[in-house]
């Protein structure tokens, strides 16, 4: 299959993913921190593909890669839930154009990779179309998102990551590599379980759920994970920057469903909807496709 087709499909599961997170977020948890570790101890049920597929075994090279991966994807959801608590889902998903700037500069300066002339104009309509999606009308002013430096934090961690899987799934595979990142996500996970402040919000968390709660955070954290193994499969087969640039799928996916949501179905997800931040919205989300575009060519 198409590592584009699976690319994409990765980003139509998470923009379904980013609307429960940001449902979540906004309305049925007070500390977004401890949705991260949720998400990441949640995580752990990869380990049941393990009787289909088998136990690879990996080198302690492999081992590290696989540990490097899974460090920087735990690092970078922290900031990204804290982006989601503060700003709308779909300005949050437009800056997701970040990892393939990351990636291309990461390339440029540890690889030696050149640019062509087509990623340097990309390069710079991506950039102009993330200032866009930054920029937010107020009550008679115009402000610079805050969320955009949480972003940029996220995105740095999630291009790290999208390298180092890239890497390594080449000697063990797809499977073997979720299973892993899973696994290890898990065990970094539990340790923060020792801390009596963290227990303590745990605890606080889980009194105001009910069943229907806890079912909509562990559908949203499935979905996640659903969206990690369809990328995951796709960085294996495509490079780095150019599998992440399809992100921008993910930000008309999300826009779409903002507006069902929101407006049909009446699902609260504090989404700023007035003409003229729409109007911002959609102009970044043309530049950045068309910077996308450009990129592919």
């Amino acid at each position: 299959m198409n590592w584009i087709l699976i690319a994409i499909s990765s980003h139509l599961v998470w923009a379904f993913g980013s609307i429960g997170d940001k449902f979540i977020i906004a309305n049925k948890i007070k500390n977004p921190y401890i949705y991260c570790i949720w998400m990441f101890f949640v995580g752990g049920i990869g380990a049941i593909l393990i009787p289909f597929f088998g136990l690879y075994i990996p080198t302690m090279e492999q081992f590290l890669w696989i540990l490097l991966a899974t460090v920087f994807e735990f690092a970078a959801l922290f900031p990204y839930v804290k982006a989601v608590q503060m700003e709308d889902i779909s300005r949050i998903n437009v800056l997701w154009v970040l990892i393939p700037l990351f990636s291309l500069m990461m390339a440029y300066f540890t690889m030696g990779e050149t640019l062509t002339n087509n990623q340097i104009i990309a390069f710079c309509m991506l950039i102009f179309g993330i200032v866009l999606a930054s920029v937010k009308f107020g009550k008679g002013i115009v402000k610079f998102s805050k969320a955009f430096w949480w972003m940029a934090l996220s995105c740095l961690g999630f291009a790290v990551y999208g390298t180092a899987v890239r890497h390594v799934s080449q000697e063990i595979g797809t499977i073997n590599l979720f299973i892993y990142t899973h696994i290890t996500g898990m065990l970094l996970a539990i340790p923060f379980f020792f801390f009596k402040k963290i227990r303590n919000i745990h605890t606080a968390e889980m009194k105001t759920f009910n069943l229907k709660t806890i079912l909509i955070i562990l559908a949203a954290i499935v979905i996640g994970i659903i969206g990690t193994l369809l990328n995951v499969w796709a960085l294996s087969l495509g490079k780095v920057a150019l599998v992440y640039a399809m992100e921008g799928f993910q930000a008309i996916f999300v826009f779409i469903l903002v507006i069902v949501f929101a407006l049909f179905i009446k699902v609260d997800l504090r989404e700023d909807l007035d003409k003229r931040n729409v109007a911002l919205k959609i102009c970044a989300l043309l530049i950045n496709l068309a910077g996308i575009a450009l990129l592919n060519i």
